[in-house]
């Protein structure tokens, strides 16, 4: 938890400027970090209140992939659980 901890705020840094010299090169970075620094904050929040405080944190609270937000808990019966997406696919006479 530590080392994640110092991880966001690494990347809090750089986004605020504070570590400067950055290459013009790593811009694209940059801009991918500013979309991940909330999800690593909630990741961290889950983290903290799960490992730390004993919580237990509702499935829907949870973060089951940072790049692929739709990723959800697929049950189908009594299998095992499986992450993935939900694609609803029909039949019709047309």
């Amino acid at each position: 938890m530590k080392l994640f901890r110092c991880s966001i705020n690494q990347v809090r840094k750089v986004l605020e400027g504070v570590i400067t010299g950055i290459d013009l090169g790593v811009v694209s970075m940059v801009d991918e970090l500013k979309g991940l620094l909330p999800k690593m904050e909630k990741v961290y929040d889950i983290s903290y209140r799960h490992e730390v405080l004993g919580e237990s944190v509702a499935n829907r609270e949870k973060i089951f992939s940072i790049y692929e937000e739709h990723t959800d808990i697929i049950v189908k019966g009594s299998r095992e659980v499986e992450f993935g997406h939900k694609v609803n696919l029909t039949d019709g006479e047309e």
